[in-house]
């Protein structure tokens, strides 16, 4: 669902790279999201053009589009950093950690891309209003899929620590 916005998924993983220094990002993508590789790469190009990114950008981030394995096992993390050198999608034994040793045994940082799109609105709005929704202990919102024998299908972004009895019978 996030990647009906390619333009935010971009965005959010450029601010990420920026907080942590990075030169380089990947957004790996299960093999089935074809339609959704493509709306990257269109967006990608219209942020390069536009001179946000690239080598040339107002933040100098290669931003690379990697469509993967099909694989449900391809999104576990070491898994992941597996299929993008090449190999197939078979998880590490850790330690080490990606962020000890990852891609290409560098400090990778792996994070889902609901995660990171998160990145916006604490940039725009600030992390006391991020806070507001959610626990003290869990800030912020989570995208909810219902689906099967229910009233009500579709996706719902609630505040963290909603109770599944409140998703399910108030939403």
């Amino acid at each position: 669902a996030l990647l009906k916005n390619p333009h935010q998924v971009l965005e959010s993983s450029a601010i990420a790279a920026y907080a942590i220094g990075a030169q380089q990002a990947f957004i790996y993508l299960r093999g089935c999201f074809v339609h959704e590789e493509k709306s990257l790469m269109n967006a990608l190009a219209e942020a390069e053009h536009a001179d946000f990114v690239g080598a040339s950008g107002i933040l100098p981030l290669k931003i690379i589009i990697h469509r993967g394995e099909n694989a449900y096992i391809a999104g576990e993390e070491t898994a992941l950093l597996e299929s993008l050198e090449g190999k197939p999608a078979i998880p590490r034994t850790k330690p080490p950690r990606p962020y000890e040793s990852g891609l290409w045994e560098k400090p990778t940082l792996v994070s889902n891309i609901e995660t990171i799109c998160n990145t916006i609105n604490i940039v725009l709005y600030g992390i006391d209003e991020f806070r507001k929704f959610g626990t003290p202990e869990s800030a912020g919102t989570k995208i909810f899929c219902l689906s099967g024998q229910i009233r009500n299908l579709g996706l719902y972004e609630l505040p963290l620590g909603t109770l599944l009895s409140e998703i399910l019978y108030d939403h």
